[in-house]
């Protein structure tokens, strides 16, 4: 019994982000597990702000569960990036020239119709 109340004491009142602002550790796990979670939506900039927000705590022990996710946040985010990235410069740089007309046609995002999946407006 001692010993959780001692874990529990361990557990730091208040996070600090970037901007060196205190937040309270229930509110700064909760945001931080949000922003980790929605990142999974096809939303990496989410995962880039948990680590902009929680950058003290990659690097500290003061918090894990914080850190933790801003960790995870972290790989998820240039994991994201290592996929979105070179095919964003293969088309907008090389086009068709690099990857051929066919296969540009199929991949290029502005040529999906949009009224036959009911999204038109």
């Amino acid at each position: 019994m001692d010993e959780e109340r001692q874990g529990a004491a361990a557990q730091p009142q208040y996070i600090e982000t970037v901007d060196e602002e205190e937040i309270p550790a229930d509110s700064a796990r909760r945001l931080s597990r949000n922003l980790f979670y929605a990142g999974f939506a096809l939303l990496p900039w989410l995962w880039f702000s948990n680590i902009w927000l929680f950058w003290p705590q990659l690097w500290s022990s003061s918090d894990q569960h914080v850190r933790q996710y801003a960790r995870g946040s972290a790989i998820g985010f240039v994991v994201a990036s290592a996929i979105v990235l070179p095919w964003t410069l293969t088309f907008m740089i090389g086009g068709p020239g690099v990857v051929g007309q066919r296969v540009f046609d199929k991949m290029n995002l502005a040529g999906v119709d949009l009224s036959a999946l009911g999204l038109a407006l």
